[in-house]
Parts: structure tokens; sequence; C-alpha cells
């Protein structure tokens, strides 16, 4: 009997400790990113973690792909044979831009791990809009065509409308009245860059030029 109580005392550490000097095992079932809201949001889904102590975020700007950088990190599990959600978001976008979201696990012992086949892409539009309402009623809408946006409203906007660089300069821009309820606003001679559109100090939209 003592000498099993003894092989006990030496082998039960082997049987009940976690190993925690060995690389993370992730069963990743899918990573996708949507725009929302003037933000990318990215959402993954794992069917199993051992020894997976968080998970680094990383993006890469433009397409083709030339470089991950980290923008996040999110504690996991850590040990789960259960399917599990994740969600983060990016708020540090620009306009205009095409996105690659990468994600890497990291054991307890801080080793890492890339996912380079789990890749997911989204493309962010080039015009942030906030709608312009009153009494649950929009009043402003608009099209960003390619020289032009067409602004639609049942307001008289005419002489309100104002265009602002992102460096501050006020811009006159050249409006046409379409009809009773749409105007034109002419930006093809309008420099590359960044614009916010506006009525009455409101926002209508930004856009990339």
């Amino acid at each position: 009997m003592r000498l099993i109580f003894i092989i006990l005392f030496f082998i039960s550490p082997l049987l009940y400790s976690t190993d925690y000097n060995r690389i993370s095992e992730v069963e990743l079932i899918e990573i996708y990113a949507s725009f929302n809201d003037s933000v990318v949001v990215i959402n993954w889904s794992t069917a199993s973690e051992d020894n997976n102590k968080y998970f680094i975020i990383e993006r890469a700007s433009n397409y083709p792909i030339k470089e991950f950088k980290s923008i996040d990190t999110l504690e996991a599990l850590g040990f789960s044979k259960e399917t599990n959600n994740y969600s983060t978001i990016d708020s540090t976008i620009e306009f205009g831009n095409i996105y690659s979201y990468r994600l890497s696990t990291v054991s307890f012992d801080g080793t890492i791990r890339k996912y380079n086949y789990f890749i997911a892409l989204v493309e962010v539009p080039n015009v942030e809009t906030t709608v312009i309402e009153s009494d649950n009623k929009q009043l402003i809408s608009y099209e960003l065509q390619e020289d032009r946006i067409v602004i639609t409203t049942s307001i008289p906007i005419h002489n309100q409308i104002t265009l602002f660089s992102l460096d501050g300069r006020t811009i006159h821009p050249n409006i046409k009245i379409l009809n009773d309820e749409n105007y034109s606003l002419d930006i093809s001679d309008l420099p590359n860059g960044k614009y916010i559109l506006s009525h009455n100090e409101n926002l209508i939209c930004k856009f990339v030029k």
C-alpha cells in the first residue's frame, strides 16, 4: 500500500498537470470581416482550443497583401472542445481601402502560431455617411458618382452646403439645381484627397476622391 502511494505521489503531476511549454493547437472554423457603421467588425469561430492563451489580430492594408501588422489582442478560453465565437472591432480604418485580416494564436509559454490560410478580406467604401433626419424622416440622401455628388432633399439647401478638406480648408462647391429635390455638386476639379460635406454644420458625408 505504501509503495502504491509513493508511485502515485511521483507520477500524479504527470497525470493532472497541464503542459504549457508547447505550441497552441486551435481548430479554426472561419474568419470573416464586414464594414458596418464606419468600422470593420472581425468575427471568427473555433471548433476546439488547446493551450491557447490569446489571439493576435493582424491587418494588412491594400491588396495584394504586403505586410501584416498587429492591431489588437483578445483573450482566449485556453482549453475547449466546444465551438466558440469571437469578435473585435477595427476603428482605425481609412475609407477607400481594402484590408486583409489574419489571426495568430499565442500559447501560455509565448509561442506564436500564425494562421496564414485563414484570411478575411473587406473593402471599405469611399464614403462615410451620417443620415440627417427629423421626426424620423430622412431629409437628405445622396449618391456619390465619379465626378459629382447628387443630393436629394425636400428642403432648400442651395446656400447651406459647405465642403471642407480634412486640413480645414473651406471649398466653395459648384452646385447645380437639377429639379425641385435634386442638386448636383461638381467634384471633378477637386484634388485627390478626403473631404467633408455638411449642411448647416450637420454631416452629410465624408468621401475620398
